[in-house]
Parts: structure tokens; C-alpha cells; sequence
């Protein structure tokens, strides 16, 4: 049996700040917890390797989870890429918006959240000192470092304009030798029309209806962007904007088209011509993401692995860095049993949804406050293939 690494709690270090113990220990690759919440994937994989009967039963359940959402996202981004993984592209986007930073899904780039905005002051000579840009600009730095073998830094694109991801953004990043390009468009419809251009093998579409601001729509119509390689479109108001009709009406017979929400299906379809392949509403943001990866398992092509996420279906924050080609996102509704999630992956995993398609994990994004405790011990009873 492998040594499981030691777990340093937080009052151990009682000389470091809370994130620069987080930063330290994350560049150092350790194990920490904060309290009865593990901030680590090394964490949980420490607890399964510690038990291999239980390892050989269950799937592994990893929770990943920090203080706030850019916390978080250097967790997961610490936990996807590591030391053996170079990255080509990354997107920085904004942490407090969905609808810019979503888009990028289908990209495939490793995505870094930053606040966004910067004081007037620091404008000129911008110096990430704010907490959570200085945790994105780690994570930048730490990705950078993996690829200093291959002489060329990963390409940096900001999603979103000026107003969004401040310019201070972009002039850092370019005096610090990286390339940087910005997708954006004079608004949010249009940013997103701009990046599906950067989507390889354009043809297909989900479609938003991002009327409502539903964040748990844009979650799901992303996961199965991310995984089918789709482009993401929004619509607002039931009607396309000029440069949408131009792009569809053309070639509307070789379009596959996903719609999510309400009313996108019809407005789509009486705009274009296009008939969806699927059309997913619900008032339930559980059943919905659950949905999602039941059609996604079938036109994936049935994969032999495929992990499982789960994160608030309140915001798009804890999510946003870990929607990738390989993860289905379930929404797990706070107050909720969410038993339709738990009941899925057991079917799953009995072979009732496809034949040779089994979880490798399941990884939970957030804290006890955002995917419970009680949730947690469900996942955790689902048997491993």
C-alpha cells in the first residue's frame, strides 16, 4: 500500500495567511483542510488509496472546494493539469458573469477566472494584488511553467471586452511575454457568436435562451457543448440578431442544434427552419443536467470512462473551470435530495444507460454549503464497474 500523504491542517501553519498557506501548499502539491472540508483532490484520492475494499467497491468521490469560487478554481485547475500536462491556449474570463465566461466550453483551453475590474489607480501598472487575481495569476504562471520545455508559453485569450475583463488584464500579460487576443463583442449575444468561431468544425449548435439570466441553462447547455464539440449560441427576447440569421440560414439543412429553455426551441426552429435534434426544458435544474447526460452518453459515442461532476445548480462559479470533454455536469439543488442524480449514476453504472460506459469518479465543486454533506454520502454508494 502506498504512504498517504500527511494532511496539514490550517492552524499548523498559524505564520501563513489563509491564502498564502493555500497558494503555498497548492505550488507544493500537498494535501490541506480547512476545518471538515478537504480542499484537495490528493485529499480524497489519499482516503481511497488508504482503503483498497473500498476503493475496488465504489467509485472514487472527490470534493473539491475553497473559500470562494477563485479558491476553487485553482484547485481544480492544480488537479486537471498536472506537471506532465502542457496546455496550448488559456482562457481568462470573468468570475462574476456567465454568460462570456461560459462560451469558452467548447474551446477546449484551460480557463482561469479573474474579478475583473481594477481600481482606477492601479490601472497604469496593475500589479494582481488583489487576493483572487493573484491566485488566477498563479495559476497562469504554474501553467506557463509546465510547458517551459517546449520554448513557447501558452496562448492567453480574454473573453469578453473591456468593461467585463478590464485592459489592465491584457497590457499585464502581453509586457509579461505572453500572446494575448480578446474575443468580445459589443454585448453578451455577440461575445458568444465571436468565440463559436474559434470552435473547430463548425456546423453544430446549442442553443440558450438567455432571457431569464438562468445560470443552470447555460451549465448545462455548456457540458454538452464541451463534450460534443458544439458551439454555444444565445438568444434574448425569442429573436435572432441579424448575424445569427446570416450564419444559420444558409446551410440550415447540415445544422444539429441542441436547445435549452423555454422558448429557444420554437424561436430557433420558426427563425431558421432548423429543427432541433433535442429540446430540453425543466423546472427542475437536477433532472435537467440529468437529462443532458443521458442524450450526451448516447451521441458520444458511448465512452469507456467518463467522469461525473457536481456543483451548485445556484451559480456558475464552482463549475465554470471543471465543464470539460470527458466530465458530465449534474446540478445538484441546495435544500434538495437530489436523488435523480444519485439513482442516474447508479444506473449508469449497472449498464442500463449504455452497455460499456462507466464512471472513472465523481468529483463534487464547492463545499458543504454548495453540494451537501448528505448528497456527498449518497455519491459515495455508487458501485464501482
Amino acid at each position: 500500500m502506498s504512504e498517504v500523504p500527511k494532511i496539514q491542517a490550517l492552524d499548523q501553519s498559524p505564520e501563513l495567511s489563509r491564502r498564502e498557506f493555500l497558494k503555498a501548499a497548492l505550488w507544493g502539491g500537498a494535501a490541506v483542510s480547512i476545518g471538515s472540508t478537504f480542499l484537495s483532490s490528493e485529499v480524497a484520492n489519499a482516503e481511497q488509496s488508504a482503503s483498497p475494499e473500498n476503493q475496488e467497491a465504489y467509485v472514487p468521490v472527490n470534493r473539491i472546494g475553497g473559500a470562494d469560487r477563485f479558491e476553487t478554481a485553482q484547485m481544480i485547475i492544480n488537479s486537471e493539469y498536472p506537471e506532465n500536462h502542457t496546455v496550448q491556449r488559456i482562457a481568462v474570463v470573468t468570475g462574476g458573469k456567465f454568460a462570456d465566461a461560459m462560451t469558452v466550453a467548447p474551446l477546449g483551453y484551460a480557463v482561469v477566472p479573474v474579478l475583473g475590474t481594477v481600481p482606477e489607480a492601479d490601472k497604469s501598472q496593475y500589479a494582481w494584488h488583489q487576493p483572487s487575481d493573484s491566485l488566477a495569476l498563479d495559476s497562469i504562471m504554474r501553467i506557463a511553467t509546465l510547458q517551459e520545455e517546449t520554448g513557447k508559453r501558452p496562448e492567453v485569450y480574454i473573453v469578453g471586452g473591456s468593461a467585463v475583463v478590464d485592459q489592465a488584464y491584457e497590457d499585464y500579460l502581453s509586457q509579461n511575454g505572453f500572446y494575448v487576443e480578446r474575443i468580445a463583442g459589443a454585448t453578451r449575444i455577440d461575445t458568444a457568436h465571436e468565440a463559436a468561431t474559434h470552435v473547430p468544425g463548425q456546423g453544430n449548435l446549442v442553443v440558450v435562451d438567455a432571457s431569464n439570466d438562468n445560470e443552470s441553462e447555460v451549465m448545462v447547455a455548456a457540458s454538452l457543448a464541451a463534450n460534443l464539440g458544439y458551439e454555444i449560441e444565445y438568444i434574448e427576447n425569442s429573436t435572432l440578431t441579424q448575424q445569427q440569421k446570416e450564419k444559420f440560414q444558409p446551410w440550415a439543412q447540415n445544422w444539429r442544434v441542441i436547445t435549452i429553455g423555454d422558448r429557444a426551441g420554437d424561436c430557433f426552429h420558426s427563425q431558421t427552419g432548423i429543427e432541433p435534434q433535442m429540446s430540453l426544458s425543466s423546472s427542475s435544474p437536477a433532472a435537467m443536467s440529468v437529462e443532458a447526460a443521458r442524450y450526451l452518453l448516447t451521441a458520444a459515442g458511448s465512452p469507456e470512462r467518463i467522469r461525473a461532476g457536481i456543483a451548485t445548480s445556484r451559480t456558475f462559479a464552482d463549475s465554470l473551470v471543471a465543464i470539460r470533454k470527458g466530465s458530465i455536469q449534474f446540478l445538484a439543488e441546495p435544500g434538495q435530495t437530489n436523488q435523480q442524480i444519485v439513482d442516474f449514476l447508479h444506473e449508469l453504472q449497472s449498464g442500463q444507460i449504455q452497455a460499456n460506459t462507466r464512471l472513472s469518479s465523481i468529483n463534487i465543486y464547492g463545499g458543504p454549503a454548495a453540494v451537501s454533506a448528505d448528497l456527498e454520502t449518497q455519491l459515495k454508494t455508487v458501485p464501482a464497474a
